[in-house]
């Protein structure tokens, strides 16, 4: 076994010294793996060591999504209709939270030489209130703590400002102002279409919620 691979396997961090042969990075021009096999494995587990906290993040909301789903189902038996709107908003609160706990900790763990990692954190700040369709004003507003994390890092010693280039805090919020934008975007379609399509199936709000044979006029008069 080589001396990078026996580092490895002991839980340690790839260093260039460790190897002794081809480190030149030539790449497979397809797979972009590495031809030098110490140099893709410790690559790999550089990388799953990097990704420690955004799994534990998604782990912590796939348990709690899951108790909040069980309760769920064992009280909302047609009647508890304030519990059949609550569920929904912790589940909002819970998944913007968990990505924002993993955007902030992916900025916070940038070390110089990785700073322009950052691009990644811009990318889930467009898209991640989108694609978990939670609302927009909701998800921007606790999408917005990873930003608030960067512009307050000098105020607590924090070496990140160094780290990032000098443009990435406006790269950020212009980021996230976009997101937001885009989010507001798909909300009001969303909504527009479930007006719509409940009007024209009569599905209305006792299909959605399962309130049984309650019609919307019954509902609003309740």
């Amino acid at each position: 076994m080589s001396v990078a691979r026996g580092k490895l396997a002991a839980g340690g961090r790839y260093e260039s010294s460790d190897l002794q042969h081809d480190t030149t990075g030539e790449r497979h021009p397809v797979s972009l793996r590495f031809r030098n096999q110490d140099l893709e494995a410790a690559f790999l587990v550089e990388q799953a060591q990097d990704r420690q906290t955004v799994l534990a993040c998604l782990f912590c909301f796939d348990i709690l999504t899951f108790v909040v789903r069980s309760l769920q189902l064992l009280t909302h038996k047609g009647q508890h209709r304030s519990w059949a709107t609550i569920v929904p908003q912790i589940e909002e609160v819970l998944l913007s939270s968990a990505v924002a706990l993993a955007v902030t900790s992916l900025l916070l763990n940038l070390q110089k030489g990785s700073g322009q990692d950052y691009a990644f954190a811009c990318f889930f700040l467009i898209s991640a209130t989108l694609l978990l369709r939670v609302r927009w004003f909701l998800g921007s507003a606790v999408l917005a703590l990873p930003v608030l994390a960067v512009f307050s890092a000098p105020l607590w010693g924090s070496e990140l400002p160094h780290v990032l280039p000098h443009d990435a805090e406006l790269h950020l919020t212009i980021a996230w102002a976009l997101g937001a934008l885009i989010a507001y975007l798909a909300d009001d379609h969303r909504r527009r279409m479930f007006v719509r399509i409940g009007t024209s199936t009569g599905k209305g709000l006792s299909g959605s919620l399962g309130w049984g044979d309650h019609s919307p006029h019954n509902v609003v008069a309740a």
